[in-house]
C-alpha cells in the first residue's frame, strides 16, 4: 500500500473518529465517500495513466482535507474539486515529461461499466471511449479540462469560470477554443490520420 493511500485512509479515519467524538457529521468524510470515484474518474479524463489514478486521486484529497476550511460549503464541491484535480494532474504530467514510463495508458473508464450492460453495448461503450481518450490526449491540457468540465461532467460556464480562477467570457472563449481543436481531431481520425 502506498504512502499516499495510507495517508489518505487516516485522514478518512481521523475525520470519522472526530464526527463520532463531536456528534456532528464530518463534511470531509462526506466528500470522500461521494466524490472519490469522481475524482478518479477526472484524473483519467485529464490524460493520468490508470497505474497512477488511486495515488493521484489520494493526493488530492490530502488537498482537499488541508483546504476544507477555506472551501465555502454554500458552493457546489464538485467544481473545486475539479480544480484540485487539475492543478494535480498538470503536476503530474509535468513530472511525466521529465521521466517517461514504460507502462502502457490504459484506456478503461475507471469505474465505467454497469455489471447489467450487455457485453455487445461494453464493448461499443469501450471503443467510444478510447476514441474518446485518443482525442484528448492531443489536445492540451487546459482545452482537454474545458471540454470535459463542460461537455462531460456537465458544469456551466460560471462553475467553469470560478473553478479556473478566470471571468465567463474567457471560459466561453476558452472552451470555443477546445472545441474546435476536438472538432479538428475528430475529423483527422475521421479521415483514417492518427488524431
Amino acid at each position: 500500500m502506498s504512502s499516499a493511500r495510507t495517508s489518505v485512509t487516516d485522514l478518512h479515519s481521523m475525520a470519522s473518529e472526530r464526527a463520532k467524538s463531536t456528534n456532528e457529521p464530518d463534511w470531509f468524510d462526506d466528500v470522500f465517500e461521494h466524490h472519490f470515484g469522481y475524482v478518479c474518474r477526472t484524473l483519467q479524463r485529464l490524460g493520468v495513466q490508470r497505474s497512477d489514478i488511486e495515488d493521484l486521486a489520494q493526493e488530492v484529497f490530502v488537498r482537499v482535507h488541508h483546504l476544507r476550511g477555506r472551501f465555502d460549503r454554500s458552493r457546489p464541491v464538485r467544481p473545486w474539486l475539479f480544480s484540485i484535480a487539475l492543478g494535480t494532474a498538470r503536476n503530474y504530467r509535468r513530472s511525466k515529461r521529465r521521466r517517461p514510463d514504460s507502462d502502457a495508458f490504459e484506456l478503461r473508464e475507471v469505474d465505467g461499466s454497469s455489471a447489467a450492460e450487455s457485453p455487445h453495448r461494453a464493448t461499443e461503450r469501450s471503443a467510444d471511449r478510447q476514441m474518446l481518450f485518443r482525442i484528448l490526449d492531443v489536445l492540451c491540457l487546459e482545452q482537454r479540462a474545458l471540454i470535459v468540465m463542460h461537455d462531460v461532467d456537465g458544469f456551466t460556464i460560471r462553475e467553469i469560470a470560478e473553478s479556473l480562477g478566470i471571468r465567463a467570457r474567457a471560459a466561453t472563449s476558452r472552451l470555443h477554443v477546445a472545441r474546435v481543436a476536438f472538432r479538428k481531431a475528430v475529423d483527422r481520425k475521421r479521415e483514417g490520420a492518427e488524431p
